[in-house]
C-alpha cells in the first residue's frame, strides 16, 4: 500500500459524510462545554457516528445478522426438485433510467441477487421455475418484478420457467403472494435469494407461510484486511450499520405482525 494510496484516502473520508461533519460536532461540544448534559449528548452523537461510520464497527454488527444463515451449498441438495422453485425477491429499482429504453429497471441490490439467481439457475434442473417477487409500492411505472424477468431474459438468458409475483410491497408480501401462487402448484419448498443481511428474517416470513425455504443469501458484507485503514469512516460503512439497525426494527415489526390483521 503506497503513501500516496493512503493520503488519498484519508483525505477522501476527510471530505465526505460521516466525517467531514465530526468537526462541526466537536466543536459544538466545546462551546457548549459548560453544558454538561448537552455537551454528553453532542459528543456521544459525534462518537456514534464515528463508530457506525467505520468498515471496523459495521462489518461486524452486519456480520452478526449474515453468519446466522450459511451458503447454498447446491451440489449436495437432496430435496425433491418437482416441488421445488427458486425464488429472488427484489432489492429496489432504478428509476427513470436516463441510458436505457424503459422507464424503470432493477437497481443495485436486485441485479445482484438476481446474477446469484441466475447462476443458481444454471447449476439445478432446468425445469425448476424461478420466481421474481416486489411489486411497485411507488406506484410509478411497472413492478420490479417486470424489470426482473426482462433482465434474467434478455440479459442472463434465462431458459428455466420464469414466473412473476407483482403484488407486493415488502418481505412479508413477498412470502404471502408467493405462497397464494406456488402452493397451488405443489412447489412448497423455496430456494430463497436475497442479501445475506437480509436472509434471516426473509426466511422466518416465507416459513410463517407454510414455506419450506432453503436459504440461498448473496452479497455478503465484506472487507478487506486494511488494518488501521479500517477506523477511516465512510458512507457505505454506515449504510451497512444502517442494515443492521432497519433489520432490527424491521424484525421487531415482523413480529407483532403476526398480532396484527393483514
Amino acid at each position: 500500500m503506497s503513501g500516496q494510496y493512503i493520503v488519498h484516502q484519508i483525505f477522501l473520508a476527510a471530505i465526505t459524510p460521516p466525517f467531514c461533519f465530526l468537526p462541526l460536532l466537536i466543536w459544538a461540544a466545546y462551546r457548549m462545554r459548560r453544558q454538561t448534559l448537552t455537551c454528553t449528548i453532542v459528543a456521544g452523537v459525534a462518537v456514534a457516528i464515528y463508530l457506525l461510520g467505520t468498515p471496523y464497527v459495521s462489518y461486524r454488527l452486519v456480520g452478526e445478522i449474515e453468519r446466522q444463515t450459511r451458503t447454498f451449498d447446491w451440489q449436495n441438495y437432496s430435496g425433491d426438485w418437482s416441488h421445488t422453485a427458486l425464488v429472488v425477491l427484489a432489492g429496489g429499482s432504478y428509476y427513470n433510467p436516463p441510458e436505457y429504453e424503459t422507464e424503470n429497471t432493477v437497481g443495485d441490490s436486485t441485479l445482484r441477487r438476481l446474477r446469484y439467481g441466475a447462476y443458481l439457475a444454471r447449476r439445478v434442473p432446468a425445469t425448476v421455475p424461478v420466481v421474481v417477487s416486489g411489486g411497485n409500492p411507488h406506484h410509478d411505472g411497472g413492478s420490479v418484478a417486470e424489470a426482473m424477468a426482462a433482465v434474467l431474459r434478455d440479459e442472463f438468458r434465462l431458459t428455466n420457467p420464469l414466473i412473476i409475483e407483482d403484488r407486493s410491497d415488502d418481505t412479508w408480501q413477498n412470502a404471502r403472494y408467493s405462497w397464494e401462487i406456488l402452493s397451488g402448484l405443489q412447489l412448497t419448498t423455496v430456494i430463497l435469494v436475497t442479501d445475506a443481511w437480509h436472509m434471516p428474517r426473509a426466511v422466518r416470513s416465507f416459513v410463517a407461510q407454510g414455506f419450506t425455504v432453503v436459504p440461498a443469501p448473496t452479497a455478503y458484507t465484506t472487507s478487506s484486511r486494511r488494518g488501521w485503514m479500517d477506523w477511516l469512516p465512510s458512507g457505505a460503512a454506515l449504510r451497512d450499520s444502517q442494515n443492521c439497525f432497519y433489520e432490527l426494527g424491521a424484525g421487531i415489526r415482523l413480529w407483532l405482525r403476526q398480532f396484527l390483521p393483514d
